[in-house]
């Protein structure tokens, strides 16, 4: 038997986009390899890393060394330095493997409106933007905005069979991306608000866009509730609410 040309088509497509992310990886690290290695990149992820470094060996954010970003913002870091070691590689590769991812999940994004070459070229796009506007190194936005990018993918097509699930992820992305850097919420809420609008042209009724609000709020919350209430049982309440919201 012969295959047909739409299973022939799929593993071509495979490849092609395969190609792709290895082309993305190739060039993000082209693109971020001058600042490999170097401590003085820039100046706000120093910090991040004296405060990551210091929750390995047991000590509390807000309370023993203080900023005013959220947890995750350092719970990241502590992983790469966990990983690779004390030195700004750590954090170095851990911001360029998420540029990667959003550079791909712009590639992904711009596929389904254009052709592939031109789709590739958007991606490359994103990591070049994202070293001009600051985030060549280890800076926040280096590791938020491809959350959002894959907030974007996942309620961008309200018609998807597992659209309710899609957008149930996409808010949990959103409330992790939000213990990176609170700055986010405005697009948490629009693309909460798009995936609603999304479901209510769908026919959903009042009953069960409330019920799809309530649970997209709650997942929203619920990272920064979890770290909240982890502060509180440990005792230090008022020093997470002064850095975070004071």
């Amino acid at each position: 038997m012969f295959a047909s040309p739409v299973s022939r088509a799929a593993p071509t497509a495979i490849r092609a986009d395969l190609w792709v992310a290895a082309v993305l990886l190739l060039f993000t690290l082209v693109v971020r390899g001058a600042w490999f290695g170097d401590a003085n990149a820039d100046t706000d992820e120093q910090l991040y890393s004296l405060i990551g470094n210091a929750m390995l060996d047991g000590k509390i954010v807000f309370v023993d060394l203080w900023d005013r970003k959220p947890f995750g913002l350092f719970a990241l870091y502590a992983l790469a330095h966990a990983i690779g070691g004390p030195g700004p590689e750590a954090y170095q590769g851990l911001a360029a493997a998420f540029t990667v991812a959003g550079a791909w999940l712009t590639f992904v994004l711009a596929r389904d409106l254009t052709d592939r070459g031109t789709a590739t070229a958007a991606g490359l796009l994103y990591v070049v933007l994202t070293a001009i506007y600051g985030a060549f190194s280890g800076n926040s936005e280096a590791f938020f905005i491809p959350m959002m990018l894959a907030m974007a993918v996942l309620v961008r097509d309200p018609d998807h069979p597992l659209a309710v699930l899609r957008i149930l992820c996409a808010m949990l992305i959103g409330g992790l991306a939000l213990q990176v850097k609170y700055t986010v919420l405005p697009q948490c809420l629009f693309f909460g608000l798009w995936a609603l609008w999304g479901q209510h042209r769908r026919g959903a009724g009042p009953a069960r866009l409330a019920l799809l609000t309530a649970a997209s709020g709650v997942l929203g919350v619920l990272p920064t509730a979890l770290v909240a209430a982890g502060y509180a049982l440990a005792g230090h309440w008022d020093a997470f609410v002064f850095a975070n919201f004071v």
